[in-house]
Parts: C-alpha cells; structure tokens; sequence
C-alpha cells in the first residue's frame, strides 16, 4: 500500500497578490495545469484547489488570487489570516508593478507574518526585449524584503514547477519546525524555547 494514501492530507493555502494586469490568474491556473490564455474573465477573487504529492506527503494547494486594485482591509485580513505560502507578484516588463510589492509586503507582514511564507516572483521572463527589471534591481528587492525569489514565466511555464515543489517542500519543514516547537515547549520551559527560537520563514534549498 501506497504510504501517502495512509496519511491525512495538509492543506496548503496559497494567496497570490500584486498589482492588477500582472499574471496573477495566469499563475494560479499554470499550478492547475492549465494552458496560458491572454484572453480570461477577472473575478474579485479566483479560489483554484489541487492534489500534489511532494516527499511522501499529500497535500492539498488551494490556490487564492486576488484582483490587482483589491486594498479592502477588512476582506485582505481574512484572506491573509490562515494563508501558509504568500506570492507576491510582480511584472519584470513594468517598473510601475513594483510599487505594490512594498504595499502587499506590508499588509502580508501586519496581518500573517508569523504563520506565513512570503515569496517575490518576477513574472515575464520569457520577454527579453521588453524588460525593464534587472539583477541589480532584484538585487536590492532582496535585500530589502529578505525573501526567496522566484523569476517565472506564466506564458511559456519557465520556473512554475520548481515554484511549486519550493511552496511545497517549505510547507512539509514549517510543520516540522512546529512539531520540534511543541516538543520545545514541552520538555523546556517558555522562557529558554523562545531565547533559542528562529522566526519562521520559508526554507531556502
């Protein structure tokens, strides 16, 4: 018998942010194995869920992607308050789509940082000639913000499938990490866990 079927399936919730017009859809939908489509209907929120086995473990992506100008407070702290994995988008063809990363960093870090991962990708690598953000550019983004970096292509699928074993992997040693952290609290007092403890963030390979 297959050890993946005997265990409990893990949920994973996946929000993907940025400015509108970006790619944000057509990410969730290349997770979904769907083909790149210019042409696609823009909802409030897209919700997207899939089966993915990654290191014997079965896990369940439900894929959350909000519309570009979407800055409701109140439905942005529901939609961050459980989220696991945060993508935050961006358009290395457009300078201009930077502007919201600082914003959604932000929002991410005040409503979820604790529990979530966040992630800056670049999408539109595949378009050379069009591009206006650079490695010393990204250089800096990372410097700044201090999360893992993914550049993607959501039109020819460049990066997606590396993207997705890294929010899986990262997922599976966060709950690791919060299984050691029970064991901690149990066996040592509060106050020598937390003068040893590492904020949690996404687990770089």
């Amino acid at each position: 018998m297959n050890p993946i079927n005997e265990e409990k399936e893990i949920p994973v919730k996946i929000v993907i942010v940025g400015a509108k017009s970006i790619g944000k859809t057509s990410l969730s939908n290349k997770f979904m194995n769907k083909n790149f489509d210019k042409e696609y209907k823009v909802n409030f929120i897209n919700y997207n869920r899939k089966k993915i086995n990654c290191l014997n473990k079965a896990l369940i992506l439900k894929i959350w992607d909000l519309v570009g100008n979407l800055r409701d407070k109140y439905v942005n702290e529901k939609i961050y308050f459980d989220s696991n994995i945060c993508l935050i988008l961006f358009d290395l063809t457009n300078l201009d789509s930077l502007d919201d990363v600082d914003y959604y960093y932000n929002e991410i870090k005040l409503n979820n940082y604790e529990n979530c991962c966040m992630i800056l990708v670049g999408n539109k690598c595949d378009d050379i000639e069009n591009r206006k953000i650079f490695k010393k550019d990204i250089k800096q983004l990372k410097e700044k913000y201090k999360i893992p970096y993914f550049e993607i292509s959501c039109k020819n699928g460049r990066n997606i499938k590396e993207l997705e074993y890294f929010i899986c992997r990262s997922h599976i040693q966060n709950i690791r990490y919060e299984s050691i952290k029970r064991i901690s609290l149990n066996s040592l007092s509060l106050r020598h866990y937390e003068s040893h403890r590492i904020q949690k963030k996404c687990f770089i390979f």
